[in-house]
């Protein structure tokens, strides 16, 4: 009988887990463009969400040949009315140019007027079926977002290859022909001075000939619709890009939250070859080269010099050739298998493959470096100039001029990428391409469940070994309650973690090691007067420049870190703080191991710089001042004089931080050259409050992962908050701030709103003062917040705005009243009001009224409602924030010669800055003006002489 009953429970268990219901949606996805080749990697999503339960309906020219469950096609090439778009093999830049010139404002009108007169299309519009979601191909044409429109539903872009040049501004991406790959150049990140210019003008050519074609399409969706918005505007309502790259190849790129690299999905598992082609490979004695020009170039077309170039190499190779090619092939050579169509993704799996001759296609180049093959590019047009000059970068293969190409280069090229020691390099790229925290596919389709879920979000941005470990912390208690989280998680998963910080562990696990600095300073705790002016802004920047170079000396002098520097140990990722000092780096190049950033805070201003973020006052919050990413004209001013103080006074302490180091240590680079080697950043901050900023895929945002689960409340807080008839309003200032030093006008104006509301207080308030009757007001020098603000009664929480009381109050669903007093607080209180989590008022802003109109907005049904769906946002994630730090940690230590900062960094400033292309574009102008100032002149002249001429011709013929 016991046992039945176990067995029961058991069936029941595995029932719940197997058979959890998911919430699906009906999502409908639109790809109109009609090359086969972008297609295959929609398919591969829209088949992904069918199978996991979602209802897809697909919008393409390529339908099913068998029917699948939850999918339904919209077949748009049914009546034959498509074409396969096939481009010759060669390369002119005129040519280029003419073929998008004719493909956006041709091409799209065209396919918006296919797409809206298909009779399916107006049935599914007339239908009024609901729609979650609508997926939309971002290339050549945005007529598809009148569909969205008219079926209300919110939109995700996808692509299948890089950005296109009209897709910068359109999801705030910043665009600079310094050091951003253009699609259709060569140059890669580093172009040369007469690339740059190409860049900016065929950049801005690019952006002018879209404006045509929206207007184009404009008129054809009038045809049919009179009240929908142009499409410059429905573009702006796109939650989010799904872009299909990955860092990895495409280099760090300044992206903001809302795009999202997803390359590499459509990648299946091999499939077993055709058996003559198998034998074929596995009878190679020295392996195979597989030669592809893709789905799109037309193989009759190549020039005949570019045939025997590459035919002559291939025979000159001792390595079986297996080419994709539609002609016969001259003299039929033994070492070569011709087909018209070949498995790639099966054949590139194949480990007698060592090596890839390819146009560099998107779809191809992933293939290769998922499965580890060397890449010979040859190409030919659109991305593939991009992808083959960063695939030469990246070191995953080299590339050559179809224009200048010859057998011997084509012998030199194929030895330089079939030479062990690239080809292992290879290999290590390709595990770091599979390295990720969550698969593509999974990505992908977590981001579209993301936004159907919440569809009236706004995500668009304002513009294996144990590895060790060493960490850096600061004398801030507060900076550490958070990041001794990620290190004891590292320390539970097994990692043996040494720590350099004031706060040694009493009763530490084996794989745990302090050196402890605890006693050699004094510790920040309620120790900061609750005041905030200019004089405070200003002397912030003093007390971190001077207790960061204190730190850095009594570090230094510390006896424990002296005899650990001495021994040196093997670290195979050293982590540290990114703060208010960068002598943790020197630490770390002495013991030559690379670094992880760490932050439990938004950026600081110094920090942009290192990693290639842009910082633009317009749209950016400053970490010290209030405006957020709406300031006005003076906050404007106030950012960019602030700005630069915070940085010259960094950069004079960074300066003594590195006399500090010289005398212990014989040549330390320049901290500033070892800041901007640091491998990746793990920033204390999520997208849904701080907003979408501009990343480079080296900063990975972290925020979240130092709360807890909220524990029962006991005592006399517990008979306090439960007997709380109208619920619990909780009033903190954190560790830092010492809340009894508040001004008198301003606490009574605080003790007034107090008495007025009918809810309960709960303050942190470090005096024994009485301050109203313990019935209304609960004070308490030290107080459990997370579990506090864990209780389903607290409604509200009055706050300094602290990243970490901020993020307690957002994974709880609190609504924030932040009253900001120094440090990160002005812009994390700004955050707030523009997520939606509260409302912020300024110190000078506190009185009774005020307070009162503040509690009452956020205590209100519908404002605490939408702080519950921000909060559902703010922990909705493909991975927990705690795994996400641990994962690109050991990342960095499974990877540590790989460099991934963006090109930005390393940038000269006039090149970053447009400054020699201003240059040229103006003496240009100059000289253009001048030359026709000049004609003018000379003509003038000409003239006046002939009339004058004429006039004394005149003359003579009168007076004979």
């Amino acid at each position: 009988m016991r046992l039945s009953g176990l067995v029961f429970v058991c069936v029941i268990i595995i029932k719940s887990i197997l058979f959890k219901p998911v919430h699906t949606y009906n999502i409908l996805g639109v790809f109109p463009f009609m090359g086969k080749s972008h297609f295959y990697v929609f398919e591969a999503y829209a088949k992904e969400l069918s199978r996991r339960g979602h209802n897809v309906t697909v919008l393409s020219y390529f339908p099913q040949k068998q029917p699948l469950k939850n999918y339904h096609d919209i077949d748009l090439g049914k009546d034959n009315k498509y074409f396969e778009f096939r481009h010759p093999i060669k390369v002119s830049f005129f040519h280029i140019l003419v073929s998008f010139t004719i493909l956006q404002p041709v091409v799209g009108p065209y396919t918006c007027r296919m797409i809206l007169e298909d009779d399916e299309v107006q049935n599914l519009l007339r239908s009024g079926q609901k729609f979650d979601l609508v997926v939309m191909e971002q290339f050549n044409v945005d007529c598809p977002l009148v569909i969205a429109y008219k079926l209300g539903a919110p939109v995700i872009a996808m692509t299948s290859g890089v950005l296109l040049p009209w897709h910068y501004s359109r999801y705030g991406v910043p665009y600079n022909p310094s050091y951003v790959s253009y699609d259709i150049f060569k140059g890669g990140t580093k172009p040369t001075f007469l690339e740059r210019i190409a860049r900016t003008l065929t950049y801005h050519y690019m952006n002018f000939m879209q404006s045509v074609c929206s207007t184009s399409e404009d008129r054809v969706i009038s045809d049919f619709f009179k009240d929908v918005p142009p499409i410059e505007e429905l573009r702006r309502q796109v939650k989010l890009l799904l872009l299909y790259q990955n860092f990895v190849v495409s280099g760090s790129q300044l992206l903001p939250s809302n795009v999202i690299e997803v390359g590499g999905f459509h990648v299946g598992i091999p499939k077993k070859l055709p058996k003559d082609l198998k034998a074929f490979i596995e009878e190679s004695a020295n392996g195979v080269i597989y030669v592809s020009f893709g789905t799109i170039l037309n193989g009759s077309s190549m020039q005949r010099y570019v045939y025997d170039a590459i035919l002559g190499a291939l025979k000159k190779l001792p390595y079986r050739i297996v080419w994709k090619w539609e002609k016969e092939i001259e003299g039929n050579p033994d070492n070569v298998y011709r087909g018209k169509w070949m498995p790639q993704n099966d054949i590139l799996a194949h480990p007698k493959v060592v090596a890839f001759f390819s146009h560099c296609g998107q779809l191809g180049t992933t293939e290769a470096v998922h499965h580890g093959v060397p890449i010979l590019g040859m190409p030919i047009l659109a991305d593939q100039f991009a992808n083959a000059a960063i695939i030469e970068e990246q070191r995953l293969g080299v590339h050559v001029d179809i224009n200048k190409v010859t057998k011997e280069m084509l012998l030199e090229k194929f030895n330089t990428i079939l030479e062990p020691s690239f080809r292992a390099h290879v290999k290590e790229l390709s595990k770091m391409w599979r390295d990720r925290p969550v698969t593509a596919l999974n990505t992908a389709v977590h981001w579209t469940e993301f936004v159907a879920r919440y569809p009236n979000a706004t995500f668009r941005s304002p513009i294996a070994e144990i590895p060790m470990y060493q960490y850096l912390c600061l004398d801030g208690k507060s900076h550490y309650i958070v990041h001794r989280i990620y290190l004891q998680e590292l320390v539970r998963r097994g990692h043996n973690v040494t720590i350099i910080s004031h706060f040694p562990e009493t009763n530490p696990p084996q794989n745990h090691h302090d050196v402890s600095l605890a006693g050699s300073i004094k510790i920040l705790e309620d120790d900061m007067p609750l005041v905030r002016n200019y004089r405070t802004v200003i002397s912030i920047a003093t007390f971190l420049t001077e207790s960061g170079r204190e730190n850095c000396e009594v570090m230094l002098a510390n006896k424990n870190v002296q005899d650990l520097m001495r021994r040196k140990p093997k670290f195979d990722v050293a982590v540290v703080e990114q703060f208010n000092s960068d002598c943790g780096l020197g630490l770390a190049h002495v013991l030559g191991a690379p670094v992880v950033g760490l932050t439990s805070h938004i950026l600081m201003p110094w920090t942009y710089n290192r990693f290639g973020i842009p910082y633009h006052p317009a749209y950016v919050s400053f970490h010290f001042l209030e405006g957020g990413t709406k300031p006005t004209l003076y906050q404007r001013i106030e950012r960019v004089l602030f700005d630069y103080y915070f940085k010259t006074r960094y950069y004079m302490a960074q300066k003594r931080d590195q006399q500090s180091l010289a005398k212990y240590f014989d040549d330390i680079p320049p901290l500033e050259d070892l800041a901007k080697e640091i491998k990746l950043l793990l920033l204390y901050q999520n997208f849904v409050l701080t907003g979408s900023q501009l990343f480079p895929a080296n900063v990975i945002e972290i925020g979240g992962y130092h709360v807890s689960e909220a524990k029962p409340l006991t005592g006399e807080l517990l008979e306090f908050v439960e007997e709380a008839e109208h619920g619990v309003i909780y009033i903190s200032f954190g560790s830092v701030i010492k809340s009894s030093t508040m001004p008198e006008d301003k606490l009574q104006a605080l003790l007034g709103a107090i008495s007025e509301l009918p809810q309960r207080f709960i303050w942190k308030w470090e005096s024994k003062t009485m301050l109203l009757d313990k019935n209304k007001l609960y004070l308490a020098d030290w107080l459990p917040q997370v579990d506090i603000l864990g209780h389903p009664k607290t409604l509200a929480f009055l706050s300094h705005g602290g990243m970490g009381g901020t993020t307690e109050a957002i994974h709880f669903g609190v609504p924030v009243v932040a009253v900001p007093v120094f440090g990160d607080q002005p812009s994390n209180a700004a955050a707030i009001e523009e997520s939606g989590l509260g409302v912020q008022l300024q110190i000078y802003e506190l009185t009774k009224d005020k307070i009162v109109g503040a509690f009452k907005k956020v205590l209100d049904p519908g404002f605490r409602a939408n702080v519950k769906e921000v909060s559902k946002a703010w922990s909705d994630r493909p991975m927990k924030p705690l795994d996400t730090a641990v994962y690109w940690t050991e990342y960095v230590a499974r990877h540590p010669n790989i460099t991934y900062k963006p090109a930005a960094v390393n940038t000269p400033l006039y090149q970053y800055i447009y400054l020699d292309i201003v240059i040229v574009f103006a003496s240009t102008l100059l000289v253009l003006f001048l030359f026709t100032k000049t004609c003018l002149t000379l003509a003038c002249k000409k003239s006046k002489v002939v009339k004058q001429k004429n006039k004394k011709d005149k003359a003579k013929s009168k007076r004979s």
